[in-house]
């Protein structure tokens, strides 16, 4: 959540709170699963690894995946909807095709950029990267990219420390 903003922020490209939030419960449809399907999600959980994508293994053995249904669920919830729309497509933001397509670019890099630094939900760094076209909508090149890694390395160090206390 925190990447997110701090990518929203610095990119100027959606509404930094909006980012943090959308990046906060983009996984939501993972504790879902895991508390009303939880033998089927260790059977997720089972086929995971840094080459079988997290919705590839749910779709096989869920037929949905996590993506879908948090975005159900918090449409359903009345969420706005360009959060839904974050949760929804965070591992395909070059699908969107919608107003908030900022936000959903946003909260995809975060998510590709906290899992390859080790920051994941399920401890599996098998996150595909966003293509270039994600990228470039945000205007982040090769040396942005670099930028914005050792602003999070310092954000995550402060977040250890934290955690640490």
């Amino acid at each position: 959540a925190t990447a997110a903003r701090h990518i929203s922020q610095v990119c100027h490209k959606a509404v930094p709170e909006e980012a943090y939030l959308a990046a906060l419960l983009h996984d939501f449809g993972f504790i879902l699963v895991d508390q009303n399907l939880h033998r089927r999600f260790q059977q997720v959980i089972d086929r995971l690894d840094e080459d079988v994508p997290t919705c590839e293994a749910e779709t096989a053995i869920l037929t949905f995946d996590h993506c879908e249904l948090g975005a159900a669920v918090t449409a359903d919830w009345q969420f706005p909807p360009q959060i839904v729309d974050a949760i929804r497509y965070h591992h395909r933001p070059s699908a969107y095709r919608g107003e908030h397509q900022e936000l959903v670019d946003v909260v995809a890099i975060s998510n590709f950029i906290c899992s390859r630094r080790g920051v994941t939900s399920l401890g599996v760094h098998n996150v595909l990267p966003p293509g270039a076209e994600v990228f470039a909508r945000l205007e982040i090149q090769r040396n942005r990219l670099v930028s914005l890694w050792d602003d999070l390395e310092e954000t995550f160090a402060r977040a250890d420390l934290i955690a640490a206390v």
